[in-house]
């Protein structure tokens, strides 16, 4: 990380929150931080952090990670308890970090949106929707996207790194049994074609690739402890419908190929942009009842059910998660809460 020697530690945490106690994988980086800059790569990729400060940096204003200050740590009578407390701040940071990032995406993205509904057709407005996202800086859309997913569930993960074949990220959605999840590598696509996104052999091969890869199935499952891949999403904002069963078919041929016949249970999910947006904006006006952890359950279940819905079109399946999944979800969330008066929510620490 920025060529500085750094230590990750990884652990569990056990987390009660109301009737719910579920347990959950952590990794920290804990990087001397001394005269040099903070490396970016702590927020772009909203890593939960420990800085090992010393020098002028012993002053720096640390809100929002974890610190450990060289001087503290010689003089210490009681190591562990300042260590556990510099562990403690970096997983309770990242959470006022990443309010911040997804408030900041969620802005970026309204104002595209409103482009886009305003100025009609993205092809024909190229100039003006590339002010915000500009297909030749595809990661500063990439890391908005990684910031929606990430507040809607804050397991998910940034992937993606310069010069490795890996995914864009992996979104983790807690299941209501608490020690399962649906787990998704996912890769953003930015495009302003008029006919969507170019979604050639390359991205079949990409897709395939990440359905398969043993390399992310490790990680995933020191993550989550169950080794299951639901799903591959591509997610975009600009889509062709008329691909989906082309590509999803591809897909296919490509994981029977590789796998003698016998093709993993995973589905191809096609998930618009705006959908992430717009279920992002379901959390934002429903946040005081879905703190409650009864009816947090049921939302992520519906959210996890409009993941699995398939349809099958010239006889390819593939699931599109659009505008419409998230009114479903909608939908149900509110005939959920008809069943609770407002006093009867529990609330509970974000």
């Amino acid at each position: 990380m920025a060529n500085r020697e750094i230590v990750e530690t990884s652990f569990s945490v056990i987390d009660s929150e109301g009737r719910r106690t579920t347990s959950s994988y952590q990794e920290v980086d804990l990087v001397p931080h001394g005269n040099h800059p903070r490396p970016g790569t702590v927020n772009d990729y909203l890593l939960q952090c420990v800085y090992i400060t010393y020098g002028q940096s012993a002053s720096a204003d640390d809100e929002g990670y974890g610190r450990l200050p060289l001087y503290d740590i010689i003089s210490a009578d009681n190591l562990d308890a300042l260590v556990g407390n510099a562990l403690h701040n970096a997983i309770v940071g990242v959470k006022d970090r990443l309010i911040s990032k997804a408030s900041e995406a969620h802005e970026e993205a309204s104002e595209y949106y409103g482009l886009i509904d305003e100025l009609g057709p993205m092809y024909e407005n190229k100039d003006e929707l590339e002010e915000i996202y500009d297909p030749s800086n595809d990661s500063y859309f990439e890391k908005h996207l990684f910031y929606l997913l990430k507040r809607l569930y804050s397991q998910t993960e940034r992937w993606g790194r310069i010069g490795e074949r890996e995914a864009d990220g992996v979104l983790i959605v807690p299941e209501e049994d608490p020690s399962d999840y649906y787990v998704a590598t996912y890769d953003a696509k930015l495009s302003h074609r008029e006919d969507g996104y170019d979604l050639g052999s390359e991205e079949e091969d990409q897709a395939t690739r990440y359905i398969l890869t043993e390399d992310e199935r490790e990680a995933i499952e020191n993550k989550t402890g169950d080794n299951g891949l639901s799903a591959h999403l591509l997610i975009s904002q600009n889509f062709d419908e008329d691909d989906f069963s082309r590509i999803a078919g591809h897909v296919q041929e490509n994981i029977l190929a590789y796998t003698d016949g016998e093709a993993p249970d995973q589905k191809l999910v096609f998930m618009e942009f705006r959908a992430v947006v717009e279920l992002y904006e379901l959390l934002n006006e429903y946040w005081w009842a879905l703190r409650d952890a009864r009816i947090r359950g049921k939302f992520d279940s519906y959210v996890i059910d409009e993941l699995n819905d398939e349809q099958t079109e010239d006889g390819e399946s593939f699931v599109h998660f659009d505008s419409d999944s998230v009114a479903t979800i909608r939908e149900n969330l509110i005939a959920r809460l008809e069943g609770y008066d407002r006093d009867q929510l529990e609330y509970y620490p974000a």
